[in-house]
């Protein structure tokens, strides 16, 4: 019927409501309009989170090598050779700076210690340790006692016998490693020759008296030949055990 309002359904919303409004003119009534208002309610869209979400992580080279001993042992050899560059700068800086030139040597020693008995204290004695300690201390004692023939004129023959020894035992070394799989590690006299070293070096850092300069160079030269005579027993050892 005409008097009843035209109605106009939207599609059904919860958040739909009905209006009604009536509009009037001079002509007469009209009939009353039913409209529909929607209320759009945001719609929350999931989230969808990867399972492992991608982080960057920073990888800290030190702690890494404190976690394992074995490879902070070796690290410990590194960082000896890695102190040659700095110490060469204040043995040449004279006296001027001599105090940071005996520091360095401390810390040197210090690393020579401390990378044999991490390895030893924790059973983690490996095969690239045993290389890589001896060789550290054969290319730092090489370079110390350059520098001092150099610039504070240690005996350039003590540098000669040390230079001959080491590259006889790395060849040596390396044959047996290439032939037998076996590695020569250092043996108690070649440590006491590289303290001794180590100490003389010092008394030329410090200008010790020139009695005691001469006095560690000629135990240095002795303990030089005597670990060459030892390390050269292992050897035929070595041999004659490959033979039989």
């Amino acid at each position: 019927p005409s008097s009843s309002p035209t109605c106009r359904r939207l599609p059904a919303s919860p958040t739909s409501t009905f209006q009604c409004a009536s509009s009037r003119s001079n002509s007469g009534p009209s009939p009353r309009l039913c409209y529909s208002t929607q209320r759009l309610a945001p719609r929350k869209l999931p989230i969808c989170w990867p399972a492992r979400p991608f982080r960057i992580q920073r990888v800290n080279t030190l702690a890494k090598c404190c976690n394992s001993p074995a490879m902070l042992a070796n690290f410990l050899s590194v960082l000896r050779v890695l102190l040659i560059p700095f110490l060469l700068y204040f043995i040449a800086q004279g006296p001027a700076a001599q105090l940071q030139a005996v520091l360095l040597l401390l810390l040197a020693g210090i690393t020579d210690i401390g990378d044999g008995w991490v390895a030893r204290r924790y059973n983690q004695v490996s095969r690239l340790g045993k290389i890589l300690d001896p060789l550290a201390d054969k290319i730092f004692l090489a370079c110390l006692l350059g520098g001092l023939v150099f610039w504070r004129d240690l005996p350039l023959w003590l540098l000669g016998m040390l230079f001959a020894r080491d590259v006889a035992i790395v060849l040596v070394g390396g044959l047996f490693l290439r032939s037998q799989g076996l590695v020569i590690a250092a043996n108690r006299w070649g440590k006491y020759t590289t303290v001794c070293m180590v100490l003389t070096a010092l008394s030329f850092v410090l200008n010790a008296p020139a009695s005691l300069r001469t006095g560690l160079c000629l135990a240095a030269a002795t303990l030089v030949v005597v670990s060459s005579l030892s390390y050269a027993q292992l050897a035929l050892r070595l041999l004659q055990r490959d033979r039989t």
